[in-house]
């Protein structure tokens, strides 16, 4: 069995909300009324970044957003023999549920490695034991025998026999990117925070990505709102250049440069402030933009359940 399940695919920390306005006074000044209304987003969720990988009897589990929940449940109902974790930077949208994952309370867990980039200047093991997992901030301490290991990205891994390509990507704070060879030779790229804004980062980007047979790719922002020329749906108009975050212009520029395109591409990193609706038309939007390609796209969705098998064989 190898299937990747999507515990949490929001960028952004702030749970999703719309702000209505009610009304004014008629004052010459007068006050902006507003108040919070939940966003309908549907199947898309609002947990942010979280995914697991489950490759026969390992299991590779990718950043600790709030959907670390949805993915450390899924991987413990899987019951491997092994689990390695691995963490693509550390702004607060992907480690924010990092006390919220099951995997770390077992003492018989099967989370035996955690692998962790050298990005933004964080020491891993200052950050995980005495910030986020000491009693002072949660209480409940780690009960997992869990070696922390760092690394420069661009380096290459050999976890549970399976080889795992590692690429620095352009993102503030820098971020990594993890491209996973699957027990079948199928590989997987995992690309969450990447902003491909020149021939430099999509080359790069396009070699990393060569040949792949699934890519997880973000893709936050249309172009008028990464200009600054539109807003995110009723918010203001606000350049976003150098925020780290691509368009479809940005992913379809990058996977030109592929000699042999990923077969299937799935977009990550919703934008909070979006809904249903406008996530929906978003999707038909990345589909059209990328169709010269041929490339089966779709947005993933929270507590996803892609059968990679299956897709494999379509």
């Amino acid at each position: 069995m190898r299937c990747l399940i999507v515990g949490g695919c929001t960028g952004g920390a702030v749970a999703p909300a719309r702000r209505l306005k009610l009304g004014v006074s008629r004052s010459d000044t007068p006050p902006q009324i507003w108040m919070q209304r939940d966003l309908d987003r549907g199947e898309f969720g609002q947990l942010t970044t979280s995914f697991a990988i489950i490759d026969e009897d390992v299991a590779f589990l990718i950043d600790n957003g709030l959907g670390v929940q949805i993915t450390g449940d899924a991987i413990q109902q899987a019951e491997p023999k092994q689990v390695a974790m691995f963490q693509s930077h550390y702004h607060y949208d992907h480690i924010e549920g990092m006390h919220l994952n099951p995997l770390l309370y077992r003492p018989d867990s099967p989370l035996t490695q955690f692998f962790c980039p050298k990005v933004g200047g964080v020491v891993p093991n200052q950050l995980w034991n005495e910030r986020l997992l000491n009693t002072s901030h949660w209480p409940i301490a780690p009960k997992c025998q869990t070696s922390i290991y760092d690394f420069k990205p661009g380096a290459s891994l050999v976890v549970f026999d399976r080889d795992i390509l590692t690429s620095l990507q352009n993102h503030p704070g820098e971020s990594c990117g993890y491209r996973i060879q699957l027990s079948d030779k199928k590989s997987i790229v995992i690309a969450t925070d990447v902003e491909l804004s020149s021939a430099y980062h999509q080359k790069n980007f396009a070699r990393f990505v060569d040949g792949a047979d699934f890519l997880v790719v973000e893709c936050q922002l249309r172009e008028g709102e990464y200009l600054g020329k539109v807003g995110v749906m009723d918010s203001p108009a606000t350049p976003m250049i150098g925020w780290g975050h691509s368009t479809p212009e940005m992913i379809l520029a990058s996977l030109e440069r592929c000699s042999e395109v990923p077969k299937s591409v799935f977009v990550t990193h919703h934008d909070s402030r979006r809904d249903q609706t406008d996530l929906r038309n978003f999707e038909g939007e990345f589909r059209s933009a990328l169709l010269p390609l041929g490339i089966d796209c779709s947005f993933l969705y929270e507590a996803q359940d892609v059968d990679l098998d299956e897709l494999e064989s379509m």
